[in-house]
């Protein structure tokens, strides 16, 4: 996440003083209910030493201050903002859409 950050405020600088008319910023998920969200949750219960893919889950949702993994249309609603007239003023962001995990 360090490089895409540092990318994001980088292009962003660069576009704006450049006057061009284009913003630039990242979506930063956390954790978020999907088949690759449940590959990432394979290997954690293998990492534990087990198969139960459930009990990763359960471990994961409690982690999360917000109660419950994400859903794809979470992100997406991000993405439409930052996309939107109502970001107009955002450039060189990154939008934290983790269940708060990194508020923490």
């Amino acid at each position: 996440k360090g490089g895409v950050t540092l990318f994001t405020k980088s292009a962003a600088l660069e576009f704006a003083r450049k006057r061009y008319r284009i913003r630039v910023n990242s979506i930063h998920p956390g954790t978020i209910d999907t088949d690759m969200g449940d590959q990432v949750l394979v290997t954690r219960a293998r990492n534990l030493g087990t198969n139960d893919v459930e009990m990763a889950r359960r471990q994961v949702i409690e982690r999360l201050p917000i109660g419950r993994m994400g859903a794809p249309t979470d992100i997406a609603k991000g993405i439409v903002f930052l996309a939107s007239d109502d970001a107009a003023f955002m450039t060189g962001a990154g939008l934290v859409i983790d269940g708060g995990i990194t508020a923490q």
